[in-house]
């Protein structure tokens, strides 16, 4: 009886972890899409243009994996470029990285629902940045 027991709670333990993954993931499609701005943390701000804007577009899962559709990337008040977004999920850590129309890689985690946190590389230039959603 006790075993019987056991094996209930440990199903049900392991069954709420698994639901709980697939419901953070469902939120996914919902918490990333929309407009998210962000700067370069760098020397001198005065000299240099370091706001930036990360436009998301829809969200779709394929095979289990998530798919980025229609992104941008550029300069604050000025063009956006398209960009190709890799995008990870596992458990309730999200990450995704692209490259910029530039050549610099971004790689940005997810923390809560709205912010962004990662870096920027470029050649030898290393620099912390952050997005917050704004739409």
């Amino acid at each position: 009886m006790k075993a019987a027991s056991i094996i209930i709670v440990a199903v049900s333990f392991f069954l709420g972890l698994a639901l709980g993954t697939a419901e953070a993931q469902m939120n996914l499609a919902k918490v990333l899409p929309g407009k998210w701005q962000g700067e370069y943390q760098r020397e001198p701000k005065e000299k240099f243009d370091n706001a930036r804007t990360l436009v998301i577009g829809q969200l779709r899962e394929e095979s289990g994996k998530w798919i980025v559709e229609d992104a941008k990337f550029g300069v604050t008040g000025k063009k956006l470029y398209p960009i190709d977004v890799k995008l990870d999920a596992i458990g309730d850590e999200v990450k995704i990285e692209f490259t910029t129309d530039g050549g610099g890689l971004v790689k940005l985690k997810l923390s809560g629902e709205n912010l962004l946190t990662g870096t920027f590389v470029r050649a030898a230039m290393f620099r912390p940045t952050k997005f917050q959603k704004v739409e």
